[in-house]
C-alpha cells in the first residue's frame, strides 16, 4: 500500500563477498540500478561483525530486506552468525517483505543440501545445510541457463529422490509467495 519511494528497503550483498572486488562492483552496481529503475531506494547492509541486536535494530521496521546472490553458503553462515536467521524466521518475516535472488531465494527454503555442485562450501568457516525453510520448496534459480544447467538439473534431482519439494525458474523469471499461494512471473 505504500509509494515506491516510501518503502524502507535494505540490501544484504554479503554472498558476493568472495567474487572479485570488480565482479562485486558490477555485481552491485546492476542491483542498485534495478531498485533505481522502480524508484525504491535503499541501504547496503552488511552482515559482517554484526551481533543480533545491531541486525534487530537495522532490520526492524523494515518493509523490504532483499538477498542478493553469490555463495549460499556463506550467506548462510553470515545469517547464523549475526542472528539474522532467528529474526528472519521468529518475527521478520511476518512483517517485512522478504526476496532475493539466487543465493538470496536459495537461503529461503527448506535445505541447501547439493548446492556444492555450484558454491564451494570449503570457502565457509561453517557449513549450514539447514535453509530458513521460510518457504516449503527448494527455489532452484538459473534454470536453462547453460552454465548452470547440467549441475541443476543433478541438484533437482537429488532433492527431488530425497522428497524434497522443487521449483525452478529460469534468470528471466521471478517466484513470488504470499501465505499459501505462489506464483511464478
Amino acid at each position: 500500500g505504500k509509494r515506491p519511494e516510501e518503502i524502507r528497503c535494505k540490501v544484504v550483498a554479503n554472498a558476493m563477498d568472495l567474487k572479485l572486488i570488480e565482479r562485486q562492483i558490477e555485481l552491485k552496481k546492476l542491483v542498485g540500478d534495478s531498485f533505481n529503475k522502480i524508484n525504491i531506494s535503499f541501504e547496503w547492509f552488511d552482515l559482517r561483525d554484526k551481533n543480533e541486536s545491531e541486525v534487530k535494530h537495522n532490520v526492524e521496521n523494515l518493509d523490504l530486506l532483499w538477498f542478493c546472490g553469490g555463495n549460499v553458503y556463506y550467506l548462510r553462515h553470515l545469517l547464523k552468525s549475526s542472528g539474522l536467521d532467528k529474526l528472519l524466521t521468529d518475527s521478520l518475516k511476518n512483517t517485512c517483505v522478504l526476496g532475493g535472488e539466487s543465493a538470496g531465494a536459495l537461503i529461503m527454503g527448506p535445505t541447501l543440501k547439493y548446492l556444492d555442485l555450484v558454491d564451494d562450501p570449503s570457502l565457509v568457516q561453517e557449513v549450514i545445510y539447514d535453509g530458513l525453510a521460510i518457504i516449503d520448496f527448494v527455489p532452484l534459480p538459473h534454470w536453462k541457463n547453460e552454465k548452470y544447467q547440467e549441475r541443476l538439473a543433478a541438484i533437482k534431482a537429488n532433492l527431488e529422490n530425497d522428497d524434497c519439494k522443487v521449483v525452478v525458474f529460469s534468470d528471466n523469471q521471478a517466484i513470488i509467495v504470499n501465505g499459501d499461494k505462489v506464483e511464478l512471473l
